[in-house]
């Protein structure tokens, strides 16, 4: 078993995440953006060695503190979604399209619990880089 045990969170007074939206049809373009400013980011870009399961990656997501998030990964990866030793869901990645959530409503849709405290990443027979981006207010 790999283990790519990595935590990062940064604070700051205001962080500015944008999501941006786009969806391509024969009708034509729709695109929109979402800006979201708080006080923390919880990032991390893990590099997937293909064929190696259950690599580790340690977390501390508060969802109801969450504001916006992102899984992203640039080939196929299922990613378990953990509070402490229970497995809340799991989210399967396509290469190179992103799983978003604006709101804490929306992230807990995703996440399925509120705290989220590692990730186990499944990545396919190719290495790849994983990616986590949050937003959130961790501050009082």
């Amino acid at each position: 078993m790999g283990l790519a045990a990595v935590a990062m969170t940064l604070s700051a007074a205001a962080i500015t995440h944008t999501i941006l939206t786009s969806y391509q049809s024969t009708g034509g373009n729709l695109t929109g953006a979402a800006s979201v400013t708080s006080d923390a980011e919880h990032n991390a870009d893990v590099t997937l060695v293909g064929g190696t399961s259950n690599q580790l990656l340690s977390v501390s997501l508060n969802v109801s503190n969450c504001q916006a998030m992102c899984l992203f990964s640039t080939a196929v990866c299922t990613v378990q979604l953990y509070n402490g030793a229970v497995l809340w869901n799991t989210v399967v990645l396509t290469n190179n399209s992103p799983v978003t959530a604006v709101g804490s409503n929306s992230v807990l849709l995703v996440l399925k619990t509120n705290v989220i405290t590692s990730l186990r990443l499944w990545p396919g027979t190719n290495s790849q880089t994983f990616s986590l981006r949050s937003v959130s207010h961790d501050g009082p």
